[in-house]
């Protein structure tokens, strides 16, 4: 691989080793040298008195339309981006408050505030494709999912955030790490903002039965994640002591599983373990540690753990009956029918009518060697801010957006946190505690997100077949992952 390729990845994977240094010191530690703290960038504890509003013009924008491009996730409503166009009050508390900051603002600087939401990345994509290759300005920002991220930026279709007026990439309102992961060639082009609180929703995390723990006589769970003894081993052993003996392929009443999983979690519990895609060597270059001993034994024991589909079950991997996965996740939990469910923040408010009581921890550790708990962001869904190349006016652009994004922090964010999250569905101060750690050791793995040459692809084929042969799938990929690298950096390099 070039000089050239090898300096520019080094600046896009920094974040991993900032993110893994937060999240998992003892791999941060190898590549750094050094333990990083963990970020305080959301806990119930936050005082936004101390955070300045930002320092924008007195601006009369005569009306100006602002189209906002709200890209969702295959219809499922959980998932939907419902807090930027908000026209009603309905009494809940994420809502009206999202409705205050869209009122005040349109009424501050005599402007209008409308959405376009669209069901998927596939309708996302096509409207702006289409949009940009006629010329028309028809979005001021768009919300678009991860997995797009890559094509768009290569079809030149997104802005420079650089040349953006008044956004300070180092507020709080914004997060840094994606700004920085999100980075080609030093260029930035996506940021994760407080536009929307959809980006919490989608951290990985763990949800446990009490009731079961009770009834098995299992070890405390919240003490395990305070000792460092909340592992992939001790979650599956205490899963097999809850498993049903004889569970049948697929799902029945009569079955009760050690945990549940959408198939996004294999790449959730390979990083929460520590496994990097890739990571910054000491000389600066890039190393790919995806198929390094270390990471393919730790993703093989993970999925051998997975294989035991008497006590596991992957929802994805189901028997195609026409039911809705997550409501056969979500109900299999509520039903006592699982001990763990594994999934993200998004499946707390589906909890919320629950009759047993449950508890909100991270997803495990590989072993209690590892010094911290990792909790990884989908890296298919999760939402990322954009503008597109045809918005010409990036002033007004940019003072909305900085508006939005610090109000949406100091405001969406505490209905959405200590309200909706600590306030409704956390059902203990324990839980609440736990999810501090998640939120304040969250990561972004850009070898997820970019998924060079198909590396994502071919591991989530490996785990969602229950397939060993990890050595020779990234062997066999391995030269399209390094030519998808140079040609996504050339591409970049030729955008204006």
């Amino acid at each position: 691989m070039s000089k050239l390729i090898l300096r520019v990845i080094s600046l896009c994977m920094a974040v991993v080793i900032a993110g893994m240094a937060i999240a998992c010191g003892d791999v941060g530690d190898a590549a750094n040298g050094t333990k990083t703290q963990p970020n305080d960038d959301v806990s119930a504890e936050t005082s936004d008195e101390a955070l300045s509003a930002p320092d924008l013009p007195a601006t009369d924008m005569d009306g100006k339309v602002f189209n906002i491009l709200e890209v969702n996730w295959m219809g499922y409503e959980p998932l939907s981006i419902t807090d930027i166009n908000v026209t009603e009050i309905n009494g809940e508390i994420l809502n009206d408050t999202a409705h205050k900051r869209r009122t005040e603002i349109c009424d501050k600087y005599n402007c209008d505030i409308l959405s376009s939401p669209v069901a998927n990345p596939t309708d996302g994509t096509t409207a702006l494709n289409t949009t940009i290759m006629a010329g028309e300005n028809a979005y001021d920002i768009a919300l678009i999912r991860s997995n797009m991220y890559n094509t768009q930026l290569t079809a030149g279709n997104l802005c420079d955030l650089e040349l953006v007026p008044y956004i300070d990439i180092t507020a709080e309102y914004y997060d840094t790490q994606s700004y920085d992961a999100l980075a080609i060639m030093d260029r930035h082009y996506g940021i994760v903002s407080n536009l929307s609180m959809n980006p919490y929703l989608l951290i990985f995390c763990a949800y446990f039965n009490k009731v079961l723990i009770d009834d098995y006589n299992l070890d405390n769970v919240y003490e395990l994640v305070r000792n460092g003894e909340w592992t992939i081993d001790k979650m599956y052993e205490m899963g097999k002591a809850v498993a049903s003996p004889d569970n049948s392929e697929g799902y029945d009443s009569e079955d009760v599983y050690g945990f549940t999983y959408v198939g996004d979690v294999s790449e959730g519990l390979v990083n929460a373990a520590g496994v990097q895609l890739a990571r910054l060597a000491k000389d600066g270059t890039i190393e790919l540690t995806y198929d390094s001993e270390l990471s393919v034994t730790k993703m093989q024991h993970i999925l051998d753990l997975l294989k035991d589909k008497n006590t596991s079950f992957n929802i994805h991997a189901r028997p195609k009956n026409g039911a809705d996965t997550y409501v056969i996740e979500v109900g299999m939990f509520m039903q006592r029918k699982t001990l763990f469910s594994l999934a993200g923040i998004y499946y707390a408010p589906e909890f919320r009518e629950m009759q047993d009581d449950y508890g909100i921890i991270p997803l495990p550790k590989y072993d209690e060697a590892q010094s911290d708990y990792c909790s990884p962001i989908f890296s298919n869904p999760f939402p990322i801010t954009v503008i597109p190349v045809t918005n010409d006016n990036l002033e007004y652009t940019g003072i909305l957006l900085e508006e939005m994004s610090y109000r949406g922090y100091t405001e969406l964010l505490p209905a959405l946190y200590d309200t909706v999250l600590t306030g409704k569905c956390a059902r203990d101060d324990d839980s609440v505690e736990m999810l501090d750690i998640i939120f304040n050791n969250k990561f972004y793995d850009i070898g997820m997100i970019f998924d060079f040459g198909g590396v994502r692809t071919k591991l989530r084929s490996h785990f969602d077949k229950l397939d060993n042969n990890i050595v020779s799938g990234f062997e066999e990929i391995r030269p399209a992952v390094e030519a998808n690298i140079q040609e996504l950096v050339e591409l970049v390099d030729k955008i204006d």
